[in-house]
């Protein structure tokens, strides 16, 4: 995984390497973003 500084001192990723050991864990990343898009969208289409 490559990360890069940002001004506020804050990381970010720009590129990760899959290998077949890490693919489960980033599997299971992927469906937690996806949840987490998922109730964000439901609160804003609310108006919470």
């Amino acid at each position: 995984m490559q990360a890069a500084e940002l001004e506020d001192g804050k990381r970010e990723i720009r590129r990760v390497t899959i290998t077949p050991e890490s693919a489960p864990r980033w599997a299971a990343l992927g469906r937690e973003l996806a949840w987490l898009e998922r109730e964000w969208r439901a609160r804003w289409d609310q108006g919470d």
